[in-house]
């Protein structure tokens, strides 16, 4: 846990550009869940055409689902233990989880305080899948 109180983050990651999005939470309630995505995710880029999930309970309930039919938002679950389907977001988790145990704190109680800083230098490397950083396919520039 954090000295700020937060516990998790909820990531979002656009498949085609790369492009990741973090938000450091203090639990997985769905409803701070659906909260961090609206105004940290919708409310700065709009609504996803597609929102694939894995079948955790913080996105399997009615507060989630309400809002993807509200939003026109097609709510995808992957299968149990098949992470392939939501592979693109455990290997940014791969990268942030890196990225954290080499510059947090040693008490670890600080890595909501950089999260964001690791965001940007995962959004601003090269991919290696369109040879392109995933922030200039986003914004136009580098």
């Amino acid at each position: 846990k954090s000295e700020n109180g937060n516990e998790y983050a909820v990531t979002l990651i656009c498949d085609l550009t790369k492009y990741l999005v973090a938000i450091p939470i203090a639990n997985k309630s769905a409803k701070t869940v659906a909260k961090a995505i609206f105004e940290s995710f919708i409310l700065k880029y709009g609504p996803m055409k597609t929102f694939i999930t894995d079948m955790g309970t913080e996105y399997k309930n009615s507060i989630i689902t309400d809002l993807c039919k509200y939003l026109k938002i097609k709510n995808i679950t992957s299968t149990a233990h098949h992470h392939q389907t939501v592979g693109v977001v455990e290997r940014s988790h791969r990268t942030l989880n890196e990225y954290i145990r080499s510059y947090i704190s040693t008490d670890k109680t600080d890595w909501d305080v950089w999260l964001q800083y690791f965001v940007y230098c995962f959004n601003t490397t090269q991919s290696m899948v369109h040879n392109y950083c995933p922030y200039e396919l986003v914004f136009g520039r580098t």
